[in-house]
């Protein structure tokens, strides 16, 4: 009995243990995003064309594809992201993109409970901009 409630206490003790590194390791960057300065775009100086974007930060790191016509983002999607998105997260990428073609700023807000992600994309599409202008 002795030797079982050592071994219960010892693979909880274990479990704890995970469970605290994974929330500080979801917590690891997110300083860094949050205080990330979006640039304002002058997008009359970025010619039509295709643009790749990253943002490296963290698990937030992604690469996306920006599709600039006439002098306007006409598309902003996600290529590439550190860790597979689910479902969930797609929808929320696709959203931001949308944003962002809508508003025709990276300056948008944030999706409701995604606002780290959020900001991810928006350095990305921003990354992309800012090697565009001519």
């Amino acid at each position: 009995m002795k030797k079982a409630l050592v071994i219960i206490g010892i693979v909880l003790g274990v479990l704890i243990v995970l469970f605290v590194a994974m929330a500080l390791m979801g917590t690891i960057g997110l300083q860094e995003i949050k205080d990330y300065e979006l640039p304002s775009i002058d997008l009359s100086r970025i010619p039509d064309g295709t643009y790749d974007g990253k943002c490296t930060i963290s698990r937030w790191a992604m690469n996306v594809k920006v599709i600039v016509k006439d002098h306007k983002i006409t598309g902003a999607e996600l290529v590439k992201s550190e860790f597979a998105p689910s479902e969930g997260q797609s929808a929320i990428y696709g959203s931001v993109g949308q944003r962002i073609v809508e508003k025709q700023s990276v300056q948008i807000d944030a999706v409701s409970g995604a606002s780290a992600t959020t900001k991810a994309f928006a350095i990305a599409v921003a990354d992309a901009l800012q090697k565009a202008v001519k």
